[in-house]
């Protein structure tokens, strides 16, 4: 009964890929984008095993082959996940590049999506205090625009990072300091890292959350839940994130993330339990939504 399925199988899920990967591009949707990669695994399972049951086991229970499928495009999705990953390992490319100032620059696409997103911190009384970026590779520029609220007690950071087809795609950081120090820290990243964050950080990222609104109310409870005092975060941005790369990229040295200088013949500037840990990262982005526990 199960090969009666093959064919309707194969267009449902291919058509339900090519339709989440629009809403993707569309919305900016990370919920689209994993059903999309969802929807492309059973299809990728699906077509092996169609193509197993027809050519080669014509005997064996279509479901079986069909489980085979899905297996054989895990190992092939993954295996193509941590090559990607080693090739960024050896490209040289800054895993934690340094930002310059870009005031005098208007960097905010004018496009609905983002305009919503700027009248929305107008409409909550943030105040743009820095223009920054970042070059990442050859044609590749990170912008960055930062904000505050009035008693600078939240700094919210907009970064606007450059995808297919000359498309961008928007992230927000949002960061509190405790007068003792601690820093409170709620994203919506959606980029592995999988490196190590300082103990004194109290970092959680929703990949899921793309409103604003949400996620700073999401972020004001956290600190609520504490009960600790905010400091005002009065220093300059770029000296303070150039700082904290420079910072990020020691810890994940010194804690095994990054390779040291010389370790290996091929200059790889991610340790192989650093890879392991973007790789782990990724797929639990791509396929659920989730980043590590950080």
């Amino acid at each position: 009964m199960f090969g009666t399925f093959w064919t309707p199988s194969l267009l449902g899920a291919a058509l339900a890929a090519l339709l989440f990967l629009w809403l993707r591009r569309r919305l900016d949707s990370i919920l689209a984008g994993v059903l999309s990669r969802w929807a492309r695994w059973v299809f990728a399972g699906t077509a092996f095993g169609w193509a197993l049951h027809t050519f080669v086991y014509p005997e064996f229970e279509p479901l079986l082959l069909w489980l085979v499928g899905l297996l054989f495009w895990f190992v092939l999705d993954t295996t193509y996940n941590y090559l990607a990953i080693k090739a960024l390992s050896r490209s040289g490319l800054p895993l934690f590049p340094r930002f310059e100032e870009s005031e005098g620059q208007d960097i905010w696409p004018n496009e609905p999506r983002f305009l919503r997103l700027r009248e929305t911190l107008r409409r909550h009384r943030f105040e743009r205090r820095k223009t920054l970026s970042a070059t990442v590779a050859d044609g590749i520029t990170l912008r960055l625009a930062v904000f505050s609220n009035k008693e600078r007690t939240v700094l919210l950071s907009v970064y606007f990072l450059p995808v297919a087809r000359k498309r961008l795609t928007a992230f927000i950081a949002l960061q509190s300091e405790t007068a003792e120090g601690r820093r409170i820290v709620t994203d919506n990243i959606s980029i592995p890292f999988g490196g190590f964050y300082p103990e004194s950080w109290s970092v959680e990222r929703r990949p899921l959350t793309r409103s604003v609104e949400t996620l700073l109310t999401r972020h004001l409870a956290r600190v609520d839940a504490r009960g600790d005092p905010l400091a005002a975060i009065e220093d300059d941005p770029l000296e303070r994130l150039n700082a904290d790369q420079k910072a990020l990229e020691k810890l994940n040295r010194d804690l095994g993330f990054l390779a040291a200088p010389g370790d290996t013949e091929t200059e790889e500037t991610i340790s192989p339990a650093g890879r392991y840990r973007v790789w782990k990262e990724a797929w639990l982005l791509g396929y659920f939504a989730r980043p590590l526990r950080y």
